[in-house]
C-alpha cells in the first residue's frame, strides 16, 4: 500500500525519488537490520545533480538516520 501512495504522490507532484534503492536509514532495533524507510525526493531539474548520497552517521537522535544529498553545479 505504502508503496502505491509513494509512486502517486510523485506522479502528482512530479519529483523524482533520490534515495537510492537499499540505501540503510533505519535499524530497527529489535532485530538489528536496517531498511530504506527515509525517503529523499528531488525537483527534476535537480535529480542528475544528485552525486552521492549517505546516512547522516554524525545525526543519531532517533533509529533514523536522515539523509545528506551532495549535488554537483
Amino acid at each position: 500500500m505504502a508503496r502505491k501512495s509513494i509512486e502517486s504522490f510523485m506522479l502528482k507532484s512530479r519529483l523524482c525519488l533520490a534515495t537510492p534503492r537499499g540505501l540503510p536509514t533505519r535499524l530497527n532495533p529489535n532485530t538489528g537490520k536496517f531498511t530504506t524507510i527515509n525517503l529523499a525526493f528531488a525537483d527534476p531539474s535537480l535529480f542528475n545533480k544528485c552525486t552521492a548520497y549517505a546516512p547522516d552517521q554524525d545525526v543519531l537522535i532517533s533509529d533514523h538516520q536522515s539523509i545528506l544529498i551532495h549535488l554537483n553545479d
